[in-house]
């Protein structure tokens, strides 16, 4: 009797297992997307897609030029006869240290 009338105080949990799987599903989604974001920069195969802001330390020849095409341009310039075979960004940072 004083059991059940404290039991009837206190309220009833109305979430079902339904509106569980919805909020899980939606968390889920936006760690995956979150994830994602965070990763696919630091995948070698989009490298150049998102390369932003690269910066030489001292060496202003090539401020506001990022992409690949502007460095192999200023490789054969100073190099003399160039071969524009593809490089990671690693190597060309390897080279313009080189130069510099």
């Amino acid at each position: 009797s004083r059991l059940s009338n404290v039991k009837s105080l206190i309220s009833k949990d109305p979430t079902t297992v339904r509106s569980h799987l919805k909020v899980w599903t939606m968390v889920t989604t936006l760690a995956i997307a979150s994830l994602a974001l965070a990763l696919l920069p630091l995948l070698p195969l989009l490298e150049d897609f998102f390369v932003n802001g690269i910066f030489y330390e001292g060496v202003t020849l090539f401020t506001g030029m990022v992409d690949k095409n502007t460095h192999y341009r200023i490789f054969e310039s100073y190099n003399g006869r160039y071969k524009n075979q593809p490089l990671s960004w690693v190597t060309i940072r390897r080279m313009v240290g080189e130069m510099f």
